[in-house]
């Protein structure tokens, strides 16, 4: 089976980052609620990740799951790409 490549990959600081700042919020809360009908709000030190039932989801957990997935590490990673230009 054939792996992304390590320069796919989107460090947690990174992941953290896009997640808090309010220019990249809107693409990550996209990202987020298709994947897993997640909600993203707040923004720097009050971001919160929410599950359809309004359970907390903890950002590091979550940074993990996308991580291991080939095809949503890559469009995070597409995604910071995008939003550094």
């Amino acid at each position: 089976m054939r792996t992304m490549p390590a320069d796919f990959d989107t460090s947690l600081a990174e992941f953290l980052d896009l997640a808090r700042q309010p220019y990249s919020q809107p693409t990550i809360a996209a990202l987020l609620d298709r994947w897993f009908g997640y909600s993203l709000s707040g923004s720097y030190g009050s971001t919160e990740v929410r599950s359809v039932i309004g359970e907390p989801i903890d950002l590091r957990v979550l940074h993990q799951l996308i991580q291991s997935d080939r095809v949503r590490r890559q469009k995070l990673h597409d995604a910071a790409i995008a939003l550094r230009r």
